[in-house]
């Protein structure tokens, strides 16, 4: 036995290797939406042949219904890690960061507890930000004035106790890259 560990290969290039499983994963999106719209199409001709067809559009609307509240439940998930993780990008979590989070991001009624758990677990410290941008930039849908309105949050964050640092300088345009 050569004592290296058997998932480390020398010389790998951890980039190209992240970047591979990105695009491969982004492939599986893809197939299995096609999947499910052949499935729709399948389906639909089905109900029309045997008169199901409200039924299966009302299972079609429920389905959409849910897909969008996950997408919602992903988009805040996103949104709080990433401000989280911006608030920590000069070292230091301050009071003020706190409260300009909680006046940008709109916190449903009741779910301050699991905002408050979530944020405290991101803040500690800024690793993985760039998957939570790339998410809320996914979400998003192209929507440019939307994008600029998470940045904008962000930004209000970082100059929540007065002073932008070098380090939230940089995780902004980092993200305003993304």
């Amino acid at each position: 036995m050569s004592g290296r560990r058997w998932d480390r290969r020398p010389n790998a290039d951890e980039g190209a290797i992240e970047e591979a499983i990105e695009e491969t994963i982004d492939e599986a999106r893809e197939l299995r939406a096609g999947l499910w719209q052949n499935l729709g199409q399948i389906a639909g001709f089905v109900g029309d042949l045997t008169g199901l067809s409200p039924l299966w559009d009302r299972l079609t609307a429920w389905v959409g219904e849910r897909t969008a509240a996950r997408g919602q439940v992903a988009f805040t998930v996103a949104l709080i890690a990433l401000s989280a993780k911006m608030a920590r990008a000069d070292g230091v979590v301050t009071a003020e960061e706190v409260q300009t989070f909680r006046r940008v991001v709109e916190i449903p009624p009741g779910e301050e507890k699991n905002v408050e758990r979530l944020f405290d677990l991101a803040q500690r410290d800024v690793a993985g930000f760039e998957h939570h941008a790339g998410r809320i930039r996914d979400l998003a849908e192209g929507d440019m004035v939307f994008l600029e309105d998470v940045l904008e949050g962000l930004f209000l964050i970082a100059a929540a106790d007065t002073f932008v640092h070098e380090r939230e300088m940089a995780f902004l345009e980092r993200v305003g890259e993304i």
